[in-house]
């Protein structure tokens, strides 16, 4: 919701460029959905963010 927020859009304009649904981004920013990688995606892309998957395992070892 942040980056939508700083970028002065709506969730219906998000929904518009994302080709996600609105409801579904409401459900999403307010912690009721988990959102699946590809809607990451999708909405990452409407946003002009980068989507990013980093290997932990190191960082999760050195903890232990």
């Amino acid at each position: 919701m942040a980056t939508r927020d700083l970028k002065k859009m709506t969730q219906a304009q998000l929904s518009t460029l994302s080709g996600v649904p609105q409801k579904t981004i409401s459900r999403i920013e307010n912690g009721i959905d988990v959102p699946k990688v590809s809607t990451l995606l999708k909405l990452s892309i409407a946003l002009g963010l980068e989507l990013k998957l980093v290997d932990r395992t190191e960082e999760a070892i050195s903890l232990a």
